[in-house]
Parts: C-alpha cells; sequence; structure tokens
C-alpha cells in the first residue's frame, strides 16, 4: 500500500491453505482408480465364468463318453472343480452386492468320503484304510 505521496506505507499479503482440498482431490483419485478396479475385476471375472462354463461343458461330454470307470471319475471330479471355481468367481463378483445367505444341509460323511477317495489316488496313500464311523450332523 502506498500513500498519496507514493511512498510505501504497508503490504497485505493473503495466504490459502490448501491441505484440505488436495486431500479431498486425491480422494476422488482414489475413489475413482477403485471404481475402474471394480469395473475391470467385474469384466475378468465375466470371462473367466465363460471359460469355466466351456471347460465344464466338455467334462461333461467326457464323463458321459463311455470312458473307462477310471476315466469317468477323472471327468466327474473336473465338473466339480470347475463348478467349485464358478462358485469362488460368482462370490468374487457378489462383493460388491449386499450380502445374501443361502444356507443349506451339507452331507458331511459324503464330503468326508470324497475326500478320503481323493486321497487314495495318490501314491502315498494308496496303502492306507480309511474307515468313516459315528454320527454326523447335517
Amino acid at each position: 500500500m502506498r500513500a498519496p505521496s507514493g511512498e510505501v506505507e504497508g503490504a497485505i499479503c493473503l495466504v490459502t491453505d490448501f491441505t484440505e482440498m488436495q486431500q479431498l482431490q486425491e480422494q476422488m483419485r482414489l475413489k475413482e482408480h477403485l471404481a475402474a478396479l471394480g469395473a475391470m475385476s467385474a469384466g475378468i471375472a465375466h470371462e473367466l465364468k465363460n471359460s469355466l462354463a466351456t471347460i465344464s461343458g466338455y467334462a461333461q461330454l467326457l464323463r458321459d463318453a463311455g470312458l473307462s470307470p477310471e476315466n469317468q471319475e477323472f471327468a466327474k471330479k473336473l465338473v466339480g472343480e470347475t463348478r467349485a471355481l464358478t462358485q469362488v468367481v460368482t462370490d468374487f463378483l457378489n462383493l460388491s452386492k449386499p450380502l445374501s445367505l443361502d444356507p443349506h444341509a451339507v452331507d458331511v460323511r459324503e464330503q468326508i468320503r470324497q475326500a478320503a477317495e481323493d486321497l487314495q489316488l495318490t501314491e502315498a496313500f494308496q496303502k492306507i484304510s480309511f474307515a468313516i464311523e459315528g454320527d454326523f450332523c447335517a
């Protein structure tokens, strides 16, 4: 500021703190990146489900194609594994949706029997005899 005579009498300094503005902009960029990541993940998951459906379809054809009993069992397990992977991908896609539970009974005895059969396919367990005893709740 200058006096009428032209001499400097003072100064005005305006200081603005942009810290909060920069933090908000950074939060917006992060949200945009997360949204883009979510959209990309959904696209990848969709493509995985398509491929798994194709693999499962071919495995079902093999399972029903008059293979040896051992190979039919392998095809059956392949179908089961593709269904399990499809469920994992579906669960991943459902992360963005409200949680909905679908409780259902599980045959624990059958699950254990299948696990024992799978173990006996490996060399380390071929000489081991498995026995499932007792009551299992459903």
